[in-house]
């Protein structure tokens, strides 16, 4: 691929691209092996999302799995880092601590009673 529409699809600049000393092909090569395991990580989401909705405090749970265009520019930007992070094939679930995502909102029945009565006023 060549090196300005790959700089376009994942968001990053032509020259913090070429500062990173990353290889397109390489990052590619990751990003079909993160496609892969999107199913397995989807499985793993749902399963959180049904064991945190058995505590009675948590209102609301979402979750998300990173898109993969995503992980291909978060790791181009950790190589931009004074420490860089060296993210490759072999370490990238390890290394990128966010693939999965969660959102959970939990109400607590003294915060509600503060709204019930906010609300009244």
């Amino acid at each position: 691929m060549e090196i300005t529409k790959f700089c376009a699809i994942y968001d990053v600049s032509v020259d913090d691209f070429k500062k990173s000393g990353l290889n397109i092909n390489e990052l590619l090569a990751i990003e079909e092996d993160y496609k892969r395991h999107i199913s397995n990580m989807d499985e793993i989401g749902s399963s959180l999302v049904r064991i945190l909705f058995k505590f009675r405090s948590v209102h609301s749970v979402k979750y998300r799995i990173k898109d993969s265009t995503h992980v291909v520019n978060k790791i181009i930007r950790y190589k931009l880092l004074d420490e860089p992070v060296i993210v490759t094939k072999d370490n990238y679930f390890e290394k990128l601590t966010d693939l999965i995502g969660l959102r959970i909102i939990h109400l607590f029945k003294t915060e509600s009673r503060n709204y019930k009565n906010r609300s009244k006023n």
